[in-house]
């Protein structure tokens, strides 16, 4: 990314000019690597919310369905980090839901 000369503009109280220094992508492809690069951290944020909205209704089904009949579920990440993650967040939640277990993909038997 190439800096342009700074510019002149007020500062946040419209008072004093203050030095701005100006991006100017080298050539196209760089802008578009960097736009990415933001759509990637907006993308993150995302699938987290995402994620957490997907077990949630997990756990809703799970609960309507030992409301009509005893069973047992066991909700199923793709990986250690993930389930770590939802352990944490939703704690209480899976506390409170008998005959529930999570695992991950890339646990063994002995893990469980």
């Amino acid at each position: 990314m190439e800096v342009e000369p700074k510019k002149r503009e007020a500062d946040s109280e419209g008072d004093d000019l203050v030095d701005v220094p100006s991006k100017k992508p080298k050539t196209e492809d760089s802008s578009v690597v960097e736009a990415s690069f933001e759509i990637d951290a907006d993308a993150a944020e995302d699938k987290d919310e995402f994620i957490d909205a997907n077990i949630q209704l997990a756990l809703a089904v799970v609960k309507k369905l030992q409301e009509k009949q005893e069973t047992r579920a066991c909700l199923v990440f793709p990986d250690k980090p993930e389930k770590h993650r939802a352990s944490e967040l939703f704690k209480s939640a899976l506390d409170s839901i008998d005959g529930i277990t999570i695992g991950s993909l890339d646990m063994s038997l002995l893990d469980l």
